[in-house]
């Protein structure tokens, strides 16, 4: 049923756009805030989620204001536009996908949000981690909270954004 479901909404259109999440980055040791932007499409079975980021460095770090800011795309399978990928990667506790792993790290509860899912994102490239907590009633494509390890720019520096209510 699934499989016929995913083939019919495929069919009807080669992409899906799905609308912007916004989230405010909590601030940090070397930056006092940010923001991020999600952004979601489908197409050909694959589940492409960009992440824009800006992060406000504090006046003191010696970095330059364009590291600060940028653009991530993870591709995941087609299940993961719903609460279907997510299931499953539970019962799994873990998955390889083309140029990622993802783990599921367990359920937790998030404000008014219970039993959410929370996972984990590692590229195969060893550029950056992402962890989520993904939720099928938020807005969005459900993510929550959102922690990304940079490991390639500021030496494994974390920042941490939560969704915009």
């Amino acid at each position: 049923m699934r499989l016929l479901y995913y083939s019919f909404l495929v069919i009807l259109t080669s992409t899906i756009a799905l609308s912007a999440t916004h989230y405010n980055i909590t601030s940090g040791s070397l930056h006092k805030g940010g923001s991020i932007n999600i952004s979601s499409k489908i197409s050909d079975d694959i589940f492409e989620v960009t992440l824009n980021y800006k992060l406000k460095k504090r006046f003191f770090v010696p970095v330059s204001a364009d590291k600060l800011k940028g653009s991530k795309k993870t591709k995941l399978p087609f299940e993961f536009s719903t609460e279907d990928g997510y299931l499953e990667l539970e019962k799994l506790g873990s998955k390889k996908v083309k140029k990622a792993e993802l783990k599921f790290l367990g359920r937790t509860s998030y404000g008014r949000y219970t039993n959410a899912y929370k996972f984990k994102i590692i590229p195969n490239n060893g550029k950056s981690t992402t962890e989520a907590i993904y939720h099928p009633q938020a807005p969005g494509i459900g993510w929550l909270k959102i922690k990304v390890t940079f490991n390639d720019i500021l030496d494994g520096y974390t920042i941490e954004a939560r969704i915009k209510d």
